[in-house]
């Protein structure tokens, strides 16, 4: 089992990423559903990496707080967090 997350993380260029990994479970399925993109209003660059992570780059540097929500594959039930850069 390898616990999903969500977080950010500000490059060496000063632009602000998501970091997104959905878990794994003990029978090899997604513990979180996919990241949801069709509210950003705003530019990015969505990077899929080889382990299924998602790596989101912002094209805006003044972002101070985002928020972000986790829906559990299984139950479809929801878990808010706020990601402060």
């Amino acid at each position: 089992m390898f616990p999903g997350f969500v977080n950010t993380y500000k490059d060496n260029n000063g632009y602000i990423h998501i970091y997104f990994f959905h878990g794994i479970d003990y029978d090899g399925e997604n513990i979180y559903n996919d990241i949801e993109l069709s509210d950003l209003s705003m530019d990015y660059i969505k990077t899929e990496n080889s382990d299924g992570s998602i790596d989101i780059k912002l094209n805006n540097k003044k972002i101070i707080k985002i928020h972000t929500k986790l829906v559990y594959k299984k139950d479809e039930s929801v878990e808010h967090k706020i990601l402060l850069v």
